[in-house]
């Protein structure tokens, strides 16, 4: 199974774009991350005429730094795993639909991967920013409480939602190049 996966991935990155959406992919998902917590304050900064151009990115330059100062080790990992199996997944996925115009439940894994990840993504003491946002702080709260690792559940489901899709896409890649020669 691994050597289809790798085989795959040898195949879809071959082509430069491939490895530039993957990356691309994988830096918006980061962002978004860092920033999602930080959406007011972001707009505020953004449409307050008080702050200069190079004000305004230094504050998000140094923003990035927050990540290390508001996680846990293991969320980290969680993320950049997440982050980085999204970005592939992504990839393969444009690559294999590229080539062949039919959605099955590659689509379906890889979709419902990524959000679950996003729904887990927070920091230490504020927990899911998404689940707060739409059920309340207090609720989720109370819910990532009971949870033994406090939302990282999120995370390893979709690791190996997506890690399952990138296994289904790579049967598929394989098999259209086959079917191709």
């Amino acid at each position: 199974m691994m050597r289809v996966v790798i085989k795959a991935l040898a195949i879809t990155f071959r082509q430069w774009r491939y490895a530039l959406l993957a990356l691309v992919v994988a830096a918006g998902l980061l962002l978004v991350t860092i920033w999602l917590p930080n959406l007011s304050f972001m707009w505020y900064l953004f449409t307050d005429s008080s702050f200069s151009w190079a004000t305004r990115f230094g504050i998000l330059g140094g923003s990035l730094t927050t990540l290390k100062l508001n996680s846990t080790p293991l969320s980290r990992t969680i993320l950049f795993t997440l982050i980085v199996l999204a970005g592939m997944n992504v990839s393969m996925l444009a690559y294999y639909l590229k080539r062949r115009i039919t959605m099955g439940r590659e689509l379906g894994m890889s979709l419902t991967g990524t959000i679950l990840g996003l729904i887990g993504v927070g920091c230490a003491s504020c927990g899911s920013v998404v689940l707060s946002s739409i059920f309340g702080l207090s609720a989720t709260a109370g819910f990532l409480s009971l949870l033994p690792l406090r939302g990282l559940e999120f995370g390893l489901i979709s690791i190996f939602l997506l890690a399952v899709s990138i296994v289904l896409v790579s049967k598929k890649i394989i098999n259209l190049t086959v079917c191709v020669r």
